[in-house]
This record gives structure tokens, C-alpha cells and sequence, in this order.
């Protein structure tokens, strides 16, 4: 009888297995997740880890099949095992500021991608994932500001999860980090100078302005090195329209879909921003330190020091920009700055 039993057992299991396997394998699983079936990706899961317990993949794919199936504090107490375990692996850390997000903890949101960002500064999705994590920290300020006794509220931030534990490859094969070999300041437009009607190419920036792109050690290729010359031109673009004050330069600088760091709705950023750059009497933009970083085809971060001077006002930040290609160019998405 108990032969019997244990005979069903195991055709049960080749039943759900399919034939010629005697445990369910990554590709499986995670075919089943992909197809919305937590429940039966999460037991084949663990059915594959009675036989292989080590298995890094399988454990991070049954701590996404917890996820997805709701139970979220033991699929955030998988994924830290293996962020502890592997922190060379930017994919833990990366899905647990996605877990940690969605119960509004933006601020260990944010540490874990930072630490993943530690080991792959490129990695493509932690960098956009950290951009809105930013700004969910920026609105939950913004909100405690005027409201120090509100309760937290759900920002709607919705993090992209990584699939695969070993995810950062191809991550890795689309981005191209470029460092400027040395940093050349860019002079700060007087009030008298006339922007130009249009953004420069690369070939007729002025010259003593030279194209990053240019200078970099090693671009990887022709069309890489186009990519960073249009990105430098847009940047430039933007700080000669501050400099002179055209607001709808300015503007036009950043994408519709651009999210500002404060929490505000880009409709009232814009008509604060009206507001900043025409109210002056004279605004001088310099920007200097320039590095470029291709998270892929369509989106890149930009870094340099900005140095901006006003008749009433005066700073230098560490700007960062994520910039997007559109329609209209390479615009700015999300904006962030730190002080020097």
C-alpha cells in the first residue's frame, strides 16, 4: 500500500513536471511566474530545493514566487540572505528596495540600492529605480514639512523587479560608462550672449568647449560616441537657455513625463520654475567635471559641477541628471543635486 502510494506520488509530480524531468528547473519556474502562477512556482520551488538546497537561482526564484504570491516579510527575508550571502549580486538588493518600497520604507528602499550600486555603479535598473526612490524620499519630506503628525501615504512608486539572479549580465552588455580624463570647466554665459537657434552638433561645439566624447580614453563605438555628443549638446543646450533666461528653452529641456524631486505635479513645478529662472536680473550657468553614463539605448545619467550665479544668489552643486531620448531629443526625466 505504501508502495503505492509513493508510486502516485511520483507520477503526480512527473505530471506536473513534464515528462523527462525529475524536478522542476529554473526555466520552469520561472515560466510559471511569468504566467501569474505564484503558488505552483513557489512549490516546484521548493520541491527543487529539497534536492538542491544550495542553489542560488532557485532560492531567489522561490523568494520572487513568495513575493508575487503576497508574502512579502519571507520573500524580503530570502532575498536579504542572498543579498548578505552574494554581495558581489546586485539582483537581492535590487528586489528588496522593490519589496521594502512597496510597504512605503523608502529610506531601506534606498540603502539596499545604493549597496547594489556599490558593487555595479552601471546597473541600469537600480539606477532607475533609485531615481524614483528619490523622489518618493523628496515628496515624503515635503509632506512631513506640512504635516509633521500625517501617517505616511502611498506614493504609487511602482520599482521594476529584476528576474533572474544573474540579471546584471545583460545589464551590464548594453551600458558604457565614459569619464571625461580630466575636468575642463565650461565658461558661464554672460547675460549679453545670444544662445544659438538651435542645439549645436557635435562637430561645431565652440572651441573651448571639447565633446567629452571625444576626449574619453575609449569609446566603445562610432554610434556610442554620437549617443554622448548629443547628450552633452541637449546639456549645454539647457544651461545657455538659463543663462539667458528663456523659459521655453528651459522647459523644454525636460521630458513630459520629467518627475521633480519635491513631489510636486510638473505642471506646478513648471510654474514655479516660470517664475525662478525669469525673476533675476542676470543668471550665469557654468558646468564643468562632465561624465556621461549609457544605461542603454534610450537612457543615460549625466554628472557634472554646476556653478550657478545670480545677482541675488549664489551656489555650486553636484548635479545629476537622467536623460531620456524622445521625440525632441535627449531630455531630462529626473533631476538631483547634492551641494559642494
Amino acid at each position: 500500500m505504501d508502495a503505492c502510494k509513493g508510486l502516485g506520488a511520483t507520477l503526480l509530480l512527473g505530471a506536473l513536471l513534464g515528462p523527462g524531468s525529475a524536478l522542476a528547473d529554473a526555466t520552469t519556474i520561472s515560466a510559471k511566474l511569468a504566467g501569474g502562477q505564484a503558488e505552483t512556482a513557489l512549490d516546484l520551488a521548493e520541491q527543487a530545493l529539497a534536492s538542491d538546497p544550495g542553489n542560488s537561482e532557485l532560492r531567489f526564484l522561490k523568494a520572487r514566487a513568495l513575493a508575487q504570491a503576497g508574502n512579502t516579510d519571507a520573500a524580503i527575508n530570502l532575498f536579504g540572505e542572498l543579498a548578505r550571502e552574494y554581495p558581489d549580486h546586485p539582483e537581492p538588493a535590487n528586489n528588496l528596495a522593490v519589496l521594502y518600497s512597496r510597504q512605503n520604507d523608502y529610506e531601506q528602499a534606498r540603502r539596499w540600492l545604493e549597496a547594489a550600486m556599490e558593487t555595479h555603479p552601471a546597473y541600469a535598473t537600480a539606477h532607475r529605480n533609485l531615481g524614483d526612490v528619490y523622489t518618493a524620499l523628496a515628496a515624503v519630506a515635503y509632506s512631513k514639512a506640512l504635516d509633521p503628525e500625517g501617517r505616511p501615504e502611498d506614493l504609487g512608486v511602482q520599482l521594476e523587479m529584476v528576474s533572474s539572479f544573474d540579471g546584471r549580465r545583460e545589464a551590464a552588455s548594453r551600458t558604457q560608462v565614459v569619464d571625461a580624463p580630466a575636468p575642463t570647466p565650461e565658461p558661464a554665459l554672460s547675460p549679453g550672449e545670444q544662445a544659438p537657434a538651435s542645439t549645436p552638433a557635435p562637430d561645431a561645439l565652440p572651441d573651448d568647449e571639447p565633446d567629452a566624447a571625444a576626449t574619453a580614453d575609449a569609446a566603445p563605438d562610432e554610434a556610442d560616441t554620437d549617443t554622448q555628443a548629443a547628450i552633452r549638446a541637449s546639456v549645454q543646450a539647457w544651461a545657455r537657455a538659463w543663462s539667458d533666461q528663456d523659459v521655453a528653452a528651459y522647459l523644454n529641456s525636460y521630458a513630459a513625463d520629467f518627475r521633480p524631486a519635491d513631489g510636486r505635479s510638473r505642471a506646478a513645478w513648471a510654474d514655479n520654475r516660470r517664475e525662478r529662472v525669469a525673476a533675476p536680473g542676470r543668471i550665469r550657468v557654468g558646468i564643468d567635471d562632465f561624465r556621461i553614463t549609457l544605461l542603454d539605448d534610450a537612457t543615460a545619467e549625466v554628472s557634472f559641477r554646476q556653478h550657478y550665479q545670480s545677482d541675488t544668489y549664489e551656489d555650486r552643486v553636484r548635479k545629476t541628471l537622467l536623460m531620456a531620448r524622445t521625440d525632441d531629443g535627449w531630455q531630462i526625466l529626473r533631476e538631483t543635486d547634492e551641494p559642494l
